[in-house]
């Protein structure tokens, strides 16, 4: 991980290399898909969702880029934040526990009509996934099976009720 100076001047100047930045965003996406699918509210301190970089206290924020960051990570904010408001098992579904073991967590979002089940790899090996035909919320695609490499994640939705029309 970063390390961070511990003199005032240099903690001002702190940026994190190359490698670490990539590393970071991540597993700032993987924080992102839990905390907008996991139960609660979101809740995001200004600049996350454009990577913005920073230090310890004082040093942990400067004014807000506007114009400026990241707009993968925004898009991706962006993105799960439609995949909230469009699915109400977000905000009332049941929450349980699948998976959780070498770096990978899995819980699912159930209510009467969906059930949701979000896969986070942050481990150290690529997983393979059998989804049985879902959907995968991010990218649209449908799925049967997937390799879901180290920082990545999986929102798969599955309809439990149909609605046939004329």
């Amino acid at each position: 991980g970063a390390k961070i100076p511990s003199d005032r001047l240099s903690a001002s100047m702190f940026n994190l290399t190359e490698n670490e930045r990539e590393l970071a965003i991540e597993r700032l996406k993987l924080a992102f898909v839990f905390l907008f699918t996991i139960y609660g509210v979101p809740s995001i301190y200004y600049g996350d969702e454009i990577g913005f970089e920073g230090a310890k206290d004082p040093f942990n924020r400067s004014c807000m880029i506007f114009n400026g960051g990241d707009k993968n990570i925004l898009n991706l904010v962006k993105k799960l934040s439609k995949i909230r408001s469009e699915n109400k098992v977000f905000k009332q579904g049941e929450t349980t526990v699948k998976y959780a073991d070498n770096g990978v967590f899995s819980f699912t979002r159930q209510d009467d009509e969906t059930e949701i089940t979000v896969i986070l790899n942050a481990g150290n090996y690529d997983f393979l996934v059998d989804c049985d035909n879902l959907e995968e919320l991010v990218s649209g695609k449908t799925l049967t099976k997937y390799n879901l490499e180290r920082n990545s994640y999986l929102i798969l939705k599955r309809r439990l009720k149909w609605t046939l029309t004329k």
